[in-house]
């Protein structure tokens, strides 16, 4: 009946008929606070700096796009000289795809093209040979400063370069910024095929940044071939740069530096791009400076987007990704996709390619365990988990160890290695074989070519699948001390029944002091939605995970015990900044950590369980917010957390989570909670939410019926405000802090994303008269 109850309910959604009376917007607190604080970077307060009549006033007296004739270059002539190819670009090693691709003259064609960078007043000319079957173009992604015959769209304007043909573009760049081109020829298709690359227009002759790096991301569907080039792609992996995953070259910014990145999405589909450790400094937008400003650590970038950041590098490794888990994958397989690292000085706590560990002979995952599934796709947490877990071979009586050796033989063979009997000891490949299908379906016999590469575990000794393989094994020896024993974990026998996830924010903590934190990874037993009563993998026994709220400038120390008795856990707090070698490591059943960071930043910030594979712990509930108040601030009228995540099917793959399908979206934790039992406030009240989006996959689109957002801070940093907002894009892993005020009736919260509204994604904020 909830389930019938929701369906009427989002109709009348579709339908209008859920519209209640508007209050008017009224002058938050917050916004109060604000106009009295001020930016101690910019001198400035942190009301808006400007209305709409200046820029009405703006767009009146000053140059906001036109042709400039050549002859009113201030700069110089500058000629770049392009070829286009049809050439096999290779994504990762032994991933080759089919591409069309600019290329200087002189030089190879490359994916992206090669970077046109110029300055401002210069006469461009862009000789462009078409050495290729197809009509092709080039058009100036953010130059306006072209006429309709420069502009690169030969369906509109123009004319196509046919194929052995030359064209030449010509325009002055008057546009300083991070722009790009690409080919406008049945954009979708061309573009999607590799023509793009970057276009900066510099206003500057000395640099005030230490280093620049260009980073443009894109998608690519490597079972498109030039036979099916129309078909809808579906995108299996996901590139920085041209490349995929491990192949995508680190940012190196020494302990101090300070970096410029220009990021350009030249893909078609949105991502949210997350920087570990630190924060970057958004300054540009589209190539032009923004007015004000900000900060953050999650950026939201669409298709056909540039920001510009400036980021200080400080000693470690710092992941930069992707924080949509989906493109994190390598056809499905994380990691890979786009992950980055920014490298600092004097780093040897983590290298991606250091050799796999040395392999005890025995494990202890059960053919029946239904977690079996969380290393689907990961050889090297295979390896991880075969040596975590030796010592319960060495405890088993006869009849476990050969159960228990059966179930390593067959994680051995699938991950390419062979069993010496006699010795017993494993030998393993160096790079061992991905694995998608080991706890799942197996690939038809003669499937071989659909999924090259990967071996399923049923290959025969010395046959040529085995002899393909890495030719240096690692020769493992016999049984090593053991990691743990069945006595360091304290089982158990069967879930506790979840704790009710309390909606309302903690009250502020005493300032100053060290703010201890203790978290138990622990096993419950939840309804997540009307009628699905399943398992989930929480901290201390809730989903959301417990909130934390400190003050600017705390010390925060964490304590985590992992009380399951089947895997590993560990933490990712988005409010710290400690590499991945001392603060993401995986903790081990029955094992303590405790780790300690400074939250030098305001906002509000999310916090995940860092196991691999990180979307599989996440998807099952182990995810939280923190809160960390700016100086001055106190919490005035109702304030509220609000986790958006999704539901994938109970025991699902990891496989099936990178397919996107949720069987349920839900606010904090259970799907459609607060229509029965919705937030309440009184008229008249300031409402603030503390809004996270903790995916793994899907935006969030964060809106009030009937209600208009008086203030939203994206990322909860008070410098970051904006006013009279509706709806609130939130990217995975994002957040935002957003206030109200309403007169008395009852409100619906929701995502604006519609089919996940229609999942759970939604419920009721009841104003009681004052």
């Amino acid at each position: 009946m909830k389930w019938l109850k929701l369906a009427k309910l989002m109709s009348a959604v579709a339908a209008g008929l859920l519209l209640t009376t508007c209050g008017p917007v009224f002058e938050g607190t917050s916004r109060a606070l604000a106009a009295e604080a001020s930016n101690p970077e910019i001198g400035q307060p942190l009301e808006p700096l400007w209305h709409v009549d200046d820029a009405v006033d703006e767009m009146r007296n000053d140059w906001m796009g036109g042709t400039v004739k050549a002859d009113e270059m201030t700069g110089e002539v500058r000629d770049f000289y392009f070829h286009i190819e049809e050439i096999d670009w290779e994504i990762k090693p032994g991933v080759k795809v089919k591409a069309w691709a600019y290329g200087l003259e002189g030089q190879p064609a490359t994916v992206p093209g090669p970077t046109i960078r110029v300055k401002k007043g210069d006469l461009v000319r862009i000789h462009i040979k078409n050495n290729t079957t197809q009509p092709h173009s080039l058009h100036s992604h953010g130059i306006t400063s072209l006429d309709e015959l420069n502009d690169g769209v030969p369906h509109v304007t123009g004319a196509y370069i046919m194929p052995q043909t030359e064209f030449t573009y010509q325009y002055v760049a008057k546009e300083a910024g991070t722009h790009w081109y690409h080919c406008h020829v049945q954009t979708s298709l061309h573009q999607d095929m590799g023509m793009y690359g970057a276009l900066i227009v510099e206003d500057t002759n000395e640099p005030t940044w230490d280093k620049e790096f260009v980073e443009i991301i894109d998608e690519w569907d490597t079972n498109r071939g030039l036979a099916n080039l129309t078909e809808k792609p579906n995108y299996n992996y996901f590139l920085v740069n041209g490349k995929a995953g491990a192949s995508v070259p680190d940012l190196y910014v020494k302990n101090g530096e300070i970096a410029r990145v220009r990021l350009i999405n030249a893909g078609f589909e949105n991502h949210s791009l997350h920087l570990h450790g630190t924060h970057f400094v958004v300054i540009a937008k589209d190539g032009y400076q923004l007015p004000l400003p900000y900060s953050a650590d999650t950026i939201d970038i669409a298709p056909g987007e540039t920001y510009d950041l400036l980021v200080k590098g400080r000693d470690g490794v710092w992941p930069w990704h992707d924080h949509n888990s989906l493109a994190v994958t390598d056809n499905g397989v994380y990691p890979g996709g786009m992950l980055m690292h920014m490298r600092g000085d004097g780093n040897d706590k983590f290298d991606p390619n250091q050799e796999a560990p040395q392999i005890p002979v025995e494990g202890h995952i059960h053919a029946d365990d239904p977690h079996a599934l969380i290393w689907d796709g990961d050889p090297q947490f295979l390896l991880e988990k075969m040596k975590a877990n030796s010592a319960d071979w060495l405890e088993a009586s006869a009849e476990e160890k050969e159960r228990l050796h059966q179930q390593n033989v067959e994680f051995g063979e699938a991950l390419g290695g062979t069993f010496d009997e006699a010795a017993g000891t494993w030998n393993i490949p160096e790079q061992p074989t991905s694995i998608r299908y080991l706890n799942g379906d197996r690939p038809e016999q003669g499937a071989a070519d659909e999924h090259a590469g990967m071996d399923m575990g049923g290959a025969e000794q010395g046959s040529s699948a085995e002899s393909d393989r890495a030719a240096s094994p690692i020769e493992l020896g016999g049984m090593k001390p053991p990691v743990i024993t069945k006595n360091a974990v304290t089982p158990i026998t069967a879930p506790i029944q979840a704790a009710t996830f309390n909606p309302e924010a903690p009250p502020q903590p005493e300032q100053g002091k060290v703010v201890e934190v203790h978290l138990e990874a622990k096993k419950a037993i939840m309804e997540v939605a009307p009628g699905d009563k399943r398992e989930v993998w929480t901290f201390n026994g809730q989903v959301p995970a417990p909130v934390i709220r400190v003050h600017q400038g705390d010390t925060v120390r964490i304590t985590l015990d992992n009380k399951d008795p089947e895997m590993a856990h560990g933490l990712d707090f988005h409010a710290g900044q400690m590499d991945m070698g001392t603060f993401h490591k995986p903790i081990q059943p029955g094992e303590s950590e405790t780790f300690e960071f400074k939250a030098n930043y305001p906002g509000l910030f999310y916090y995940h369980c860092s196991a691999d594979p990180v979307m599989m712990h996440i998807a099952n509930g182990m995810f939280g917010a923190v809160i960390v108040d700016p100086p001055g601030y106190t919490p005035s009228g109702k304030e509220y957390v609000v986790i958006q995540n999704e539901w994938y099917k109970s025991g699902a793959s990891v496989q099936e989570l990178t397919e996107g399908s949720p069987v349920a979206v839900s606010l904090n934790g259970a799907a459609q909670q607060y229509i029965d039992h919705p937030l309440t406030a009184t008229a008249g009240e300031n409402v603030r939410f503390y809004f996270v989006n903790a995916g793994v996959n899907d935006f969030s689109a964060w809106h009030v019926i009937g209600e208009i957002f008086d203030n939203i801070y994206p990322d909860g940093n008070p410098k970051n405000v904006r006013t009279g907002v509706q709806t609130v894009l939130v990217p995975p892993g994002g957040t935002v802090v957003t206030d109200l005020k309403a007169d008395a009736g009852t409100y619906l919260m929701l995502t604006h994303q519609m089919n996940d509204a229609t999942k759970g994604g939604l419920g009721y904020l009841k104003v009681n008269a004052k």
